[in-house]
């Protein structure tokens, strides 16, 4: 029914529409893993102490604060780490700011924490203990739901 020209058009054809419909479906995963990373960057605040003088931070900067790649602030106060890993979407949202993964970002620590190279930081189990937490200690810095903030705390906005 089918000479060997016909089939081999045929195969060149499905073959060139598996590509077209992987590289549709490559667009459309990376589309959705930008919208899910700024929608979760939005989900979060980072806060310090209210008697730190620090306004903003740029995503690379927070990103090497919470890997111990920077540990004093520009003030020359030390920083103090507070994390939640009780709430897994918060913790997402967190390290989807800082270009993580839950699970990269937990790797790295176990890491830091078994070399030596800095403390592990403070985990809080909730914003309220996150809030309380770094409230009292001036080079603390976390970070909370949106919307969770109180006036113990300082919300930092990130650049």
């Amino acid at each position: 029914m089918y000479g060997k020209h016909n089939l081999q058009w045929h195969f060149k054809s499905d073959v060139f529409m598996t590509k077209r419909v992987v590289a549709y479906s490559f667009l459309y995963v990376c589309t959705l893993i930008v919208a899910v990373s700024v929608a979760y960057s939005q989900d979060v605040q980072v806060i310090v102490n209210k008697k730190n003088d620090v306004q903003s931070f740029s995503k690379h900067d927070l990103k090497q604060i919470f890997l111990a790649k920077k540990r004093i602030f520009s003030s020359g106060r030390p920083i103090y780490l507070v994390t939640n890993t009780e709430d897994e979407d918060l913790l997402s949202a967190f390290t989807s700011l800082i270009g993580f993964n839950v699970s990269k970002f937990s790797r790295v620590w176990i890491k830091i924490s078994l070399s030596g190279e800095a403390p592990p930081p403070e985990e809080a189990e909730d914003d309220a203990e996150m809030i309380e937490l770094v409230s009292k200690e001036v080079g603390a810095i976390g970070f909370v739901k949106k919307g969770n903030v109180s006036d113990k705390v300082k919300v930092v906005e990130i650049k």
